[in-house]
């Protein structure tokens, strides 16, 4: 929450009141998570040097969402930030306003600027978007955290490309496994983008290659029919002295008759092997790019894995003060505005926030606010084996 209110961008619909415009009231809330943020964050805004009791918008929390059991269960805070966002975006989805207000929402993104309309890529992506807008709505959550990427599967048979595109508020990126007593963000970057070769239990079920063998088949059933019908045709159109012309030339022949039949049973055998059943997944690449970055980027490391018991990773991460990301051929900078850290395991653990106000770092902990210097390196890193989340705003 105190990262939240950091964001201006965001906080400040809910200080000036503006996000009254945004309700979607075809959707008749009774209770609006919005109007607990907007007390909340008032309330901060004006009584900075204060301390505020989060107990209403808590309880408001706990209406809304049950299963949190809010305060006696300790919450993920990944979990609870997107359980906030998801809620504002469904309150706060009168598309039309927003449309008017934000033509942009609505614009094919920069990567398809130079990309023809008739192209397929744009194509797939265009169909996306609408279902996208016409099922969820628009609201300020995708003007301020939407971004977006296309995942692809190519086989390496046929090389057909299967193409999909996903959004996301929260971006959660895998810490690599490599020997290196830190980490660098970037590198998370990379492994989350990396390309992967699925194979064995995870190859892909190719639809072009299923469908390339389901013609395989078909031909060669065509052809074996074709065959019995053309032979039932010259039986009935034989002499009875034609027959006993075959028989008699078969006599003469009857030497090589064995090794025919071998060849025919190995060409049986060749069409059975060239048939592959039509269930085989094949080899495959899959990759993964951004085609749209967010206003404000949240970066959640999954530290924790969930393989035969929870266990958390606790490599030190170094991450910047300016953090540039490439998009195409484009350069996109976002400066830090905040950031969560979690001391402790799944069950029990604690949760504190440093923040940045006034050219100065904060760390927020329960009731006690402080000033901190952080240990910030000459390339303007800074490096912890306790962040978990990342707030940044875009320059």
């Amino acid at each position: 929450i105190q990262c939240l209110y950091n964001l201006s961008d965001f906080s400040n619909i809910f200080i000036s009141k503006s996000y009254l415009n945004y309700i979607n009231q075809n959707k008749n809330f009774k209770i609006l998570l919005s109007d607990s943020f907007s007390l909340l964050f008032s309330k901060l805004a004006k009584y900075s040097k204060v301390l505020i009791d989060p107990s209403n918008f808590l309880r408001t929390c706990s209406i809304l969402n049950p299963h949190l059991n809010i305060p006696y269960d300790q919450q993920d805070t990944q979990e609870f930030l997107m359980f906030l966002l998801d809620r504002t975006h469904n309150e706060l989805s009168q598309s039309d306003y927003i449309i008017n207000q934000y033509p942009h929402l609505i614009k094919p993104i920069n990567y398809f600027t130079n990309i023809s309309s008739n192209n397929i890529e744009r194509l797939q992506y265009d169909k996306w978007f609408n279902n996208l807008i016409k099922n969820q709505g628009v609201s300020p959550i995708n003007l301020f955290f939407e971004g977006k990427f296309q995942s692809s599967l190519k086989c390496l048979i046929c090389s057909k490309i299967s193409r999909n595109f996903s959004t996301f508020s929260i971006l959660s990126l895998p810490i690599p496994d490599i020997n290196s007593r830190s980490i660098y963000i970037e590198e998370c970057f990379t492994a989350f983008t990396d390309d992967e070769i699925l194979t064995g239990d995870n190859a892909w079920a190719c639809p072009n290659c299923k469908s390339l063998n389901n013609d395989n088949n078909t031909d060669n059933n065509i052809d074996n029919n074709n065959n019995n019908n053309s032979s039932t045709t010259n039986d009935n159109n034989e002499t009875k002295s034609s027959i006993f012309k075959f028989i008699s030339k078969r006599e003469k022949i009857k030497g090589k008759t064995k090794e025919k039949d071998k060849d025919k049973k190995k060409d049986k055998k060749d069409k059975r092997d060239s048939i592959k059943p039509t269930n085989v997944k094949m080899k495959a690449i899959k990759s993964l790019k951004f085609i749209d970055l967010p206003k404000l980027l949240i970066i959640h490391l999954s530290r924790f894995s969930f393989k035969h018991d929870v266990i958390k990773n606790n490599s030190y991460i170094n991450f910047p003060l300016i953090l540039k990301l490439k998009i195409n051929d484009e350069i996109i900078s976002y400066k830090l505005n905040s950031f969560i850290n979690h001391d402790g395991n799944l069950k029990s653990g604690h949760y504190t926030s440093i923040i940045h106000k006034k050219n100065n770092w904060y760390h927020c902990d329960d009731w006690n606010v402080y000033l901190v210097r952080l240990p910030i390196n000459k390339n303007g890193y800074i490096k912890s084996n306790l962040v978990y989340v990342i707030y940044y705003e875009r320059i």
